[in-house]
């Protein structure tokens, strides 16, 4: 069994499916169907304007307290995708006049990144490498940083759109390392 838990940009708690018990960290509920994403939830108590990163800290050691204490690793191999890239600011690749990934057509040069890591990825390392049955981490924070182009903002209509991915496209990378994760032995 695998099981593979998807965290997209560095302000998202990613998904860990119907496995996990994931209460220990909820955004409270506004009362009209809004999120106020201010308010956590931790057990009964109610956080306000808890800072970021350390709700994404508190929300994965949750998760990685879950898998340590219910994952069999003779059974089960847990993957926990990594932060995909956003890119809203052309300074982070070097273009300082360019304001986002609208009307992008090429990936950045090279094989480095000018720009920085997301703040979430020390995070998700950290807590990844203190869990006692380990997650095996799918990092694709730099391919996704350096596909400045693989947004569908080029096809949304004049939409911006600079988080999400094209299919075929950066996706299927991703998906290509895992697969050869899996079959690699």
């Amino acid at each position: 069994m695998f099981w593979i838990v998807c965290s997209v940009g560095d302000d998202k708690l990613g998904k860990a499916g119907r496995q996990a018990d994931m209460r220990g960290l909820l955004p409270a509920s506004a009362g009209d169907g809004l999120t106020i994403w201010d308010n956590y939830q931790i057990g009964d108590k109610i956080i306000e304007d808890m800072e970021r990163m350390e709700a994404y800290k508190t929300a994965l050691t949750t998760w990685a307290n879950w898998v340590d204490s219910n994952i069999d690793p003779t059974k089960t191999s847990v993957f926990y995708q990594g932060i995909s890239a956003v890119h809203y600011n052309g300074s982070d690749w070097n273009e300082p006049d360019v304001k986002s990934c609208k009307g992008q057509s090429n990936p950045v040069k090279g094989s480095d990144f000018p720009g920085l890591r997301p703040e979430g990825d020390s995070v998700v390392k950290s807590v990844l490498g203190k869990m006692k049955k380990p997650a095996i981490l799918l990092d694709i924070n730099l391919l996704t940083q350096l596909r400045k182009d693989g947004h569908p903002s080029t096809y949304a209509n004049g939409r911006l759109d600079c988080s999400h991915w094209c299919i075929a496209g950066v996706p299927d990378t991703w998906n290509q390392l895992l697969y050869t994760i899996l079959f690699e032995d």
